[in-house]
């Protein structure tokens, strides 16, 4: 248990880190005996009882988690929503259930060293968070970031389309012989409907080489829509594009 001084502190914290983001995760504090953990290892250790909640504060997973009975839902496997605990319990996270942050998942924006671990973070917020919202950040990806989830809305925090390319945000990525972004399905019968892409700009780290001539069609592409049923693609941009 913790006093109300650093329960203070600690909310503060968590408002601080989650700047980063359009908006600070809606997370009310639940009543009862609260601890205050700095990693989900922490958390996992807490000797609680379910319906007691801890306040997680490591960076960028900040938020309320109260424990349940059960184990954790297989879908989570970055823990973003959901922390395994012992005795088939699991940590869940507090939360609208509508507006979900990549960084709940390990993304992290204007890292280049997180590129190998941003685009899983960001489809799995995609898979399980209705609303998908990136701050206003570059998220460094070395692979195609897949948008394929039906009635799923991935929002950007701002624009970035003039250098210094800062203050929107960018989905970057290193591979110069992949998309950037790929909204739909895998095929005509894998085709997910209704998905909404907002105020992103989706670029390359790396110069791109054009494919002979005669085979334009195999240029990679920032934005490439395909199999899907309903795609509004509103105020997104691509830079320096083939």
């Amino acid at each position: 248990m913790i006093s109300r001084r650093p329960l203070i502190a600690g909310l503060a914290a968590v408002s601080l880190a989650s700047a980063a983001c359009a908006a600070t995760p809606n997370s009310v504090p639940p009543a009862g005996v609260i601890a205050q953990v700095a990693t989900r290892g922490a958390m996992v250790a807490v000797a609680a009882q379910p319906g007691e909640a801890v306040l997680l504060t490591e960076r960028g997973r900040e938020g309320f988690f109260v424990l349940r009975e059960g184990a954790a839902p297989k879908l989570d496997s970055l823990q973003g929503l959901f922390v395994p605990a012992p005795r088939s319990r699991h940590w869940a996270r507090l939360w609208d259930e509508v507006t979900g942050y990549p960084e709940w998942f390990g993304a992290r924006g204007d890292d280049v060293t997180a590129a190998s671990d941003n685009r899983a973070a960001i489809e799995a917020c995609i898979k399980l968070c209705p609303v998908t919202q990136l701050g206003p950040l570059a998220y460094h990806v070395v692979d195609t970031l897949r948008i394929g989830v039906s009635n799923r809305t991935v929002r950007g925090s701002g624009l970035s389309i003039e250098a210094p390319y800062d203050g929107g945000t960018r989905i970057v990525s290193s591979n110069p012989k992949k998309d950037v972004i790929h909204i739909g399905g895998t095929g005509p019968d894998a085709r997910p409907a209704i998905i909404r892409v907002q105020e992103i700009t989706a670029t390359w780290s790396v110069d791109l080489i054009p494919p002979p001539a005669g085979r334009e069609s195999d240029a990679p592409a920032a934005f490439r829509v395909t199999h899907v049923l309903a795609a509004h693609l509103e105020r997104c941009f691509a830079l320096n594009p083939l």
